[in-house]
């Protein structure tokens, strides 16, 4: 269950019932950890865990300040709070805030391309990393350290888009990436998403439906293909730094065939180290802080 979600959950509980916002996600998160007690048949009172992404945030657990850049992909900088056992909650926690720059903020994929950096050994210390998603985040890192990050709505936007407005009703939802008709009409898409002007291209998804040029399953490929061309059009200006596309199973394949389509080098992050990274970045932000700070931790384990 999302942070979101159970933020929307704590919020229409009403707040005047005693109850506050860390008790709440404290007593979420315990179903949690029965529900997987169970499922592992272990014991899991008294193991630390640890919080990184928007659990630190105004809708999570407790509110971390943003740590600035430049931000040195070791985690050493990573702002951290730690949480002792309670009465009524029988682990300890650690939160793991995010980052910021002048105009933008992220929370959790700074953990996340710790992690990736960590298990990537090829790694040279310079590159652009896409790390696709809800909100898209492309990260530059220069002498490993991460200097500039932008955001991108792609994700949400798709979301939006097919659920609530007219273009909705031109679409219709498949993860069929091998079918030729779906490729082409993803290809389509890419182009114009990353040649012609955004806004227009999102009605076309309307006119093809309406003119019989796309199927709604075709049209649901064209969409995503104009949204990620739209989003890789920023990456034209950057020849002269390696590019490393991050991304997890959901959106392996259109971010990978995109790249290809738009003839954008890049360098592909196995989608299986990307699904381990943000554990592995957990990992060496704690060692790094465990190492440098150790004295916080005293006395509560």
């Amino acid at each position: 269950m999302g942070v979101a979600k159970v933020n929307r959950m704590f919020l229409d509980g009403g707040l005047t019932d005693g109850v506050s916002r860390l008790e709440y996600f404290k007593a979420v998160l315990a179903d949690g950890l029965r529900e997987l007690q169970g499922l592992a048949k272990e014991e899991l009172a008294g193991l630390l865990i640890i919080c990184s992404g928007m659990a630190s945030s105004s809708i999570g657990l407790k509110e971390l300040p943003f740590a600035l850049l430049p931000f040195n992909t070791s985690g050493k900088n990573l702002f951290m709070d730690f949480m002792g056992v309670t009465d009524d909650f029988p682990n300890s926690l650690i939160l793991l805030s995010g980052l910021k720059n002048e105009r933008d903020v992220m929370r959790g994929e700074e953990t996340q391309l710790i992690g990736i950096i960590q298990d990537y050994k090829a790694f040279s210390g310079d590159g652009l990393f896409v790390l696709p998603g809800t909100h898209s985040k492309h990260i530059w890192v220069k002498n490993s350290q991460i200097v500039d990050f932008t955001t991108f709505l792609t994700g949400e936007l798709f979301e939006v888009l097919g659920r609530h407005s007219i273009l909705g009703a031109s679409i219709s939802p498949n993860e069929d990436t091998e079918n030729p008709d779906h490729v082409r009409a993803f290809t389509s898409g890419v182009q114009d998403g990353f040649n012609r002007p955004l806004l227009s291209r999102l009605f076309k998804v309307r006119t093809q439906d309406l003119f019989g040029v796309y199927t709604p399953s075709q049209n649901f490929h064209y969409l995503s293909g104009v949204l990620i061309g739209s989003e890789l059009k920023s990456l034209e200006t950057e020849a002269d730094i390696p590019i490393y596309l991050c991304s997890t199973s959901n959106v392996f394949n259109p971010y990978r065939m995109a790249f290809e389509i738009l003839g954008i080098p890049s360098i592909i992050i196995s989608k299986e180290m990307v699904e381990k990274s943000v554990v592995s970045g957990q990992f060496k932000v704690f060692n790094q802080n465990m190492n440098h700070e150790r004295s916080i931790f005293l006395g509560s384990f």
